[in-house]
């Protein structure tokens, strides 16, 4: 099935055929299931349940033929880690219906989406949505455990192409900050949204899960992935909310009983340009340059220089700072913060005008943590040698923002 979602207007899209948009996809795998409008192209692995790519075209226009893959070569799959260590990720064949296939809606659903289809023990369902002029998808997943499984984790996990991610979760941004040699994620904080870009492609995921929420970098042959640890067999002793080596040393092997449920449902809105697009409405918009000279620039960037989650100034404290330098933005000067040099201006900027209400109320509070420490005077004043120093300035801008 494919249902291309492009215009019949006269020079709103180049011409094709079904026969190339297909052969572009799929490279010959006769097992895939593509369903495509002129933003989003999702191309699923039927004989081997699992999502084989996503595509996304920023204009609208369909041309995926020259569009990369936003994920990685595993793409999104259900792996079980084993209590040994290992990862089981062998699921088969899965069961087509097609749910939904209108002009303005195609909806199909893969069940009996295992973890090993010669013994099963865990049995979900995948349900695939995409709208006509809609730049994401919906896909949602309801699970659960059909017998006992010795193991430590049931996970489902997201292999991307993409340089950086960005979680931002409920309590503040997390980006994967030069962890070169690899390194996990594990938050013990919900996650509403993650984005994903470098490398000339971006994926933007808005989220709701049961789960654990994982950030991955630089693992096996993907630089990013995102895994949803949908459970465990009990609560896991991680070093929750920081970057770490290994998490599935920290979750113990036992016994997940037959029974355990869960459900997830992801918002993807994939871009061939290095900006996420889950808020970017479709149609006319910015000239095309301009737009990724924006968008780029935003979310590229200043997001990553945040240091507002759990952790990231002082071990064990949640504070609201920014990094003092775009150059890298795991780095104070000399362990301090919140010079507001033209580095923090530019970044604070860039979150003010991002039209982002979430990125906005981070720079707020980087702001007013700042104003408050300023004297009566509007004086800088050390706060602690690991934090603060505030230039007067800043309760300058903080007044602005707070009286927008």
């Amino acid at each position: 099935m494919r249902h291309h979602g492009v215009t019949c207007i006269p020079g709103s899209h180049p011409s094709f055929t079904c026969e190339a948009e297909c052969a572009s996809v799929v490279s010959g795998n006769r097992s895939a299931l593509v369903l495509s409008n002129g933003y989003a192209q999702l191309a699923l692995n039927v004989d081997n349940a699992s999502v084989l790519s996503i595509l996304g075209d920023v204009s609208g226009n369909g041309s995926f033929a020259n569009t990369s893959n936003v994920l990685g070569a595993s793409g999104i799959r259900l792996v079980v880690q084993t209590a040994t260590g290992g990862a089981v990720s062998l699921p088969g064949r899965a069961t087509v219906s097609v749910i939904a296939n209108t002009s303005e809606l195609a909806t199909v659903r893969l069940d009996d989406v295992v973890d090993d289809a010669a013994s099963v023990s865990v049995q979900e369902s995948w349900v695939f949505s995409l709208s006509r002029a809609s730049r994401s998808f919906v896909f949602s997943v309801n699970g659960g455990t059909v017998k006992d499984l010795n193991a430590r984790a049931i996970t489902r996990v997201m292999d991307l192409a993409s340089l950086s991610i960005y979680g931002l979760f409920a309590d503040g941004v997390v980006q994967m900050k030069g962890y070169a040699k690899g390194g996990f994620f594990p938050a013990n904080n919900s996650l509403p949204r993650l984005y994903a870009l470098g490398g000339g492609t971006a994926v933007d995921v808005g989220l709701v899960s049961t789960g654990t929420p994982c950030l991955v970098s630089n693992v096996g042959d993907s630089p990013s992935a995102f895994v949803d640890i949908a459970a465990t067999a009990a609560v896991p002793a991680l070093l929750w909310d920081q970057w770490q080596p290994d998490v599935w040393g920290g979750i113990a092997p036992g016994v997940i009983k037959a029974g355990t449920t869960w459900s997830a449902t992801m918002t993807i809105s994939p871009s061939n340009s290095n900006f996420p697009t889950l808020r970017l409405p479709a149609g006319p918009n910015l000239p095309a340059d301009d737009l990724e000279a924006l968008l780029t620039g935003v979310y590229g960037s200043s997001p990553g220089c945040l240091c507002t989650y759990h952790n990231e100034v002082v071990p064990g404290k949640r504070v609201a700072q920014i990094a003092t330098t775009i150059a890298r933005p795991d780095r104070g000067y000399s362990g301090t913060y919140n010079y507001f040099d033209p580095d923090n201006f530019i970044s604070l900027s860039a979150l003010l005008y991002s039209g982002d209400a979430f990125l906005q109320q981070q720079a707020r509070a980087v702001v007013e943590r700042s104003g408050a420490f300023l004297k009566p005077n509007g004086e800088r004043r050390l706060i602690d040698p690991r934090c603060d120093y505030s230039l007067s300035w800043c309760k300058f801008l903080a007044l602005c923002v707070l009286n927008k």
